[in-house]
């Protein structure tokens, strides 16, 4: 029985993309969050021009997040999780 729900699994995942994408959710450490396609299109344009340093669309995200928290912090006080620094 387990060798059959594999194969209907792995066909079904052949076919569609869908269940190709329930199949291969983010671990416990990531979160997915939506763009806008324009967005989006202007990430991929980034990343697929001749000079980029970027290998894909998430390591900008990630770079690009990474500097605005860091700007963000460095104008305001931020207040952690536990209540510190009110």
């Amino acid at each position: 029985m387990e060798k059959f729900l594999g194969v209907v699994l792995a066909e079904a995942i052949y076919y569609t993309g869908y269940i190709q994408y329930m199949y291969c959710m983010p671990s416990n450490d990531y979160r997915n969050v939506s763009i806008p396609l324009a967005i989006h299109s202007a990430l991929v344009d980034i990343v697929e021009a001749e000079d980029s340093l970027y290998t894909s669309v998430s390591d900008l995200v990630k770079e690009a997040l990474r500097e605005k928290i860091i700007q963000i912090r460095s104008q305001t006080v931020v207040p952690s999780k536990r209540g510190e620094g009110k």
